[in-house]
């Protein structure tokens, strides 16, 4: 008798039923307790793009909890239109999401479990842009940033990154303020000496943690986020 082998076939097949069966294991929020369901919203504008997105997320307990997909006849909408499934390119978390052309600065999150109950957050975004800064940039002086949009309020932050022109990811720290009444951000000349002369991409981003109004009893977070339209800027 042959002993057995497993043929490219059957690795193929193997390993197609365990892509299925993860995605089968995935847990659906009519099989918990509703108040066991922490929900996690996002407002974002991308200027690039010039879009709107809005996300959510659903988890056991917490936000590190186990992701759930909606289940029975619980939904998640904003500003009337529902959200879609799909899957954290990050995580394989699922969360609901829909994009919107241009700048939507506000609206409401609506969320209905199971059993009929309904959690509505409505949500606001400042806006954010650079104030007079220089193309080309000394190194061996401080930077003083300024922006438009308004001073940081509570549960607030602002963030600078230097991205090198034609790259995707950076390597270079990112310079953040979370001063309550700023209504710029100084980089010194020390750090600005840490990174290489050269051509970069500069982003201003304005991020927004408020409390959510209503949540099941498990809790929930909200983040919105406002991109500047970014600088091309010679650091010598």
């Amino acid at each position: 008798m042959r002993p057995f082998t497993l043929t490219a076939r059957t690795l193929f097949a193997c390993m197609m039923v365990a892509i299925l069966s993860s995605c089968e294991d995935r847990q659906t929020s009519d099989l918990v307790l509703q108040d066991r369901i922490f929900t996690q919203y996002e407002l974002s504008f991308d200027p690039g793009l010039d879009q709107t997105t809005a996300v959510a997320k659903f988890s056991i307990g917490s936000a590190s909890g186990d992701g759930l997909e909606l289940g029975g006849n619980s939904e998640i909408t904003f500003n009337g239109s529902l959200l879609t499934l799909g899957t954290d390119p990050i995580t394989s978390e699922p969360i609901y999401e829909t994009t919107f052309d241009g700048l939507i600065s506000g609206g409401t999150f609506l969320f209905q479990d199971t059993e009929g109950n309904q959690y509505s957050n409505t949500v606001s975004m400042k806006s954010v842009d650079f104030i007079q800064t220089p193309s080309n940039i000394n190194r061996s002086e401080d930077l003083t940033i300024e922006w438009t949009g308004g001073e940081l309020g509570a549960s607030e932050e602002m963030t600078v990154d230097f991205l090198l022109a034609g790259s995707s990811v950076s390597n270079n720290p990112t310079f953040v303020t979370d001063e309550i009444g700023a209504t710029s951000i100084t980089i010194s000349s020390s750090d600005l000496l840490s990174l290489d002369p050269d051509t970069y991409t500069m982003s201003l981003d304005r991020w927004a943690r408020p409390t959510p109004t209503e949540t099941p009893a498990a809790g929930g977070a909200i983040l919105l986020h406002y991109q500047a339209e970014p600088l091309v800027v010679d650091l010598d």
